[in-house]
């Protein structure tokens, strides 16, 4: 409960209304209505007429309110761990997305050099046919680009062979 609705409570247990209210504390009725909706906070010395006028003590008042704050803390604090997991969550299924495009890339240009290999050697040797080289060239030079990802991880990481790469993303991207 806010302060403000325990001062709005407090009124109408004594059967006030909020002018009633006001002129006993020698405010404005806008003041107890700003002070009701939570719009703004009545001073401490306020706090201690209303609660010498409505019987009640200024603890009794401001423990209700702290287990209230406390209250909204908890699911303020729920939420933000509900926040936080999701946060990782997403980490993770970046960390994910990043190794699955890592391996593709890998795939890629093992693929793509082998098939550029084969062919050019073929069209060399077999046919004679030049007219028709360029399209497994193209292939290797692709390859060739794919690469440069694939190397700068490998230099920035001090890996030297496939398997030290398949290692580095095991333990990174678990």
């Amino acid at each position: 409960m806010t302060l403000g609705k325990k001062l709005k409570q407090l009124r109408k247990e004594k059967k006030l209304t909020q002018q009633e209210f006001a002129d006993r504390l020698f405010v404005s009725r806008q003041t107890i209505s700003n002070w009701e909706n939570d719009k703004s906070i009545p001073s401490m010395d306020f706090i201690v007429s209303i609660c010498h006028m409505c019987d009640v003590t200024v603890d009794s008042l401001i423990n209700t309110l702290e287990k209230d704050t406390d209250d909204s803390l908890n699911v303020n604090m729920a939420s933000e761990s509900q926040q936080n997991e999701e946060d990782a969550e997403k980490k993770v299924i970046q960390k994910n997305k990043e190794r699955v495009v890592f391996n593709r890339l890998l795939f890629f240009r093992f693929t793509l050099v082998w098939i550029g290999s084969f062919l050019t050697v073929y069209f060399l040797t077999s046919h004679r046919h030049f007219e028709y080289i360029y399209f497994p060239i193209s292939l290797l030079v692709v390859g060739y680009f794919i690469t440069f990802p694939i190397n700068q991880l490998k230099k920035k990481h001090s890996l030297h062979s496939r398997k030290d790469v398949s290692e580095f993303l095991d333990e990174h991207y678990k």
